[in-house]
């Protein structure tokens, strides 16, 4: 997908990974539908992918979420 985005996060373990999704996606919908007038057909696709890491990795992933906004 050319247009994405990736996202750390720390969950509770009583928050499933699903409801975080739905919060994160409709909360930063309705912000792009409020704030940027142009962007009325602002959509998010329908679908996600999660992964888990350990915090072993936690600095390593934080450098390769970074690099992905570098251009390519």
């Amino acid at each position: 997908m050319q247009d994405h985005v990736h996202v750390l996060l720390s969950l509770p373990t009583t928050l499933p990974v699903a409801k975080a999704v739905q919060l994160i996606k409709g909360g930063s919908s309705k912000w792009v539908h409020d704030t940027f007038v142009d962007l009325q057909k602002f959509a998010w696709q329908e679908g996600y992918g999660a992964f888990s890491v350990n915090v072993s990795l936690l600095e390593d992933t934080i450098q390769y979420i970074e690099s992905q906004g570098s251009p390519r």
